[in-house]
């Protein structure tokens, strides 16, 4: 044995992948038989005739195997691994040896597979399996086939399935509560606040100044309530309610926006400016409120003494539309940029700012919806600038 060959022996056998040399010729001839008999779909002549599928198998001559394969297949000799192929490989194997036929039969010099096997002591394992054509050489038809025990792998992948699974479960049905609970609450707290302020209006003049707060603050928190169970009902239905996207202008939705924003336009002596702004694919009525609660924003978390300014741009940054809200209102600090988008998430209380704390997290499911993503920068002091990037090549 020269050098080379003693080099290759060496790293065939400390390779820590399963190899096998195997000799073809005796495949090829029978391939070439059928071919001249007439065969040109091989395809379709192994699945009317899978027989010669594990005849052509049984031809094939493994000429080695290294250190690795045995273990892998938990054997305690090339003799005893190749006296038990028949229980390594069943009829399940079939589509894999099929493939590699097929493969041998069109020219393929590679093929990569997955199969079940057993080892020598039962165990079931998965292999990767990748079979390397080879350059002929005096009258054989070398071939390489590697083998990796991906068992851990697949378990891991069918776990992350199931995991997967169960969220999107558990994620259906919470929205599926959060109707529901919300919807049904609805009522009765639509009783509670009529009742409350037919209270008010019929005994006002009997009652004292504690009687009337008591009074206010009970119809100010029904109000309150309302408004939380209307966001829920408007989160729980971004998904399960959201319409066919379909090319929608952003010009438009905006005149939309501000017309509803009107009155809050006025109060605040607010101005919104705008850039060209394109078409995307999108569901109107969510794209609507989206903006909505995003210029809303801008508008309702100004600086004392400063007039509200919104800016809404569009800026095309390869295959998507970046849509920019930017406010000079009051800022929200860095380590809160990610918290905003959050359930319930208010940075200011009630006495400063209304709302639920629901806002941003419609606006994020919303964009997911449409395939996009919503960030923030932000300065305290100095303002806001949500940006949401939404698919170009769907427009």
């Amino acid at each position: 044995m020269d050098s080379f060959d003693h080099h290759y022996e060496e790293i065939f056998q400390l390779t820590p992948v399963g190899l096998w040399e195997e000799d073809w010729a005796a495949v090829f001839a029978e391939i070439d038989r059928l071919r001249a008999s007439g065969v040109s779909d091989f395809r379709a002549h192994f699945t009317q005739h899978p027989e010669l599928v594990f005849g052509l198998a049984a031809k094939v001559q493994i000429t080695d195997l290294n250190e690795y394969s045995l273990r892998l297949f938990e054997a305690g000799s090339k003799e005893e691994m190749l006296g038990a192929l028949a229980t390594v490989f069943d009829e399940a194997s079939f589509p894999v040896f099929a493939e590699q036929m097929i493969a041998a039969a069109e020219g393929r010099v590679q093929i990569e597979s997955e199969a079940y096997a057993r080892t020598l002591k039962g165990k079931r394992i998965h292999v990767l399996m990748i079979l390397r054509m080879l350059e002929r050489r005096e009258g054989r038809v070398p071939v390489l086939l590697s083998m990796m025990d991906i068992t851990e792998r697949k378990r891991m992948e069918d776990r992350l399935r199931e995991v997967a699974g169960a969220l999107e479960r558990s994620n259906r049905e919470l929205e599926q509560f959060a109707y529901v609970a919300s919807h049904d609450l609805q009522e009765p707290l639509r009783m509670v606040a009529s009742y409350t302020q037919l209270l008010a209006q019929r005994y006002w003049d009997d009652l004292d100044d504690r009687a009337h707060k008591y009074i206010d603050y009970a119809v100010d928190g029904a109000k309150r309530m309302q408004n939380l169970i209307n966001d829920l009902l408007h989160l729980s239905r971004v998904e399960t309610e959201g319409r066919p996207l379909v090319p929608v202008s952003l010009e438009e939705v905006l005149d939309r926006v501000l017309s509803d924003l009107h009155g809050v336009l006025t109060d605040t002596g607010g101005e919104v400016t705008r850039g060209p702004l394109p078409t995307v694919e999108a569901d109107p009525g969510q794209m609507g409120q989206l903006l909505q609660n995003l210029v809303g924003n801008g508008l309702k978390f100004h600086r004392k003494g400063v007039k509200p300014h919104v800016h809404v741009s569009a800026d095309r940054k390869g295959d998507e539309w970046v849509i920019s809200v930017r406010d000079n209102g009051i800022g929200i600090e860095s380590e809160y940029h990610e918290d905003v988008f959050g359930l319930f998430r208010r940075l200011h209380g009630r006495g400063e700012y209304s709302g639920t704390g629901i806002g941003l997290s419609i606006t994020k499911k919303i964009a997911e919806r449409h395939g996009g993503r919503v960030w923030l920068e932000s300065t305290v002091g100095e303002g806001s600038n949500f940006s949401i990037a939404l698919p170009a090549s769907k427009v």
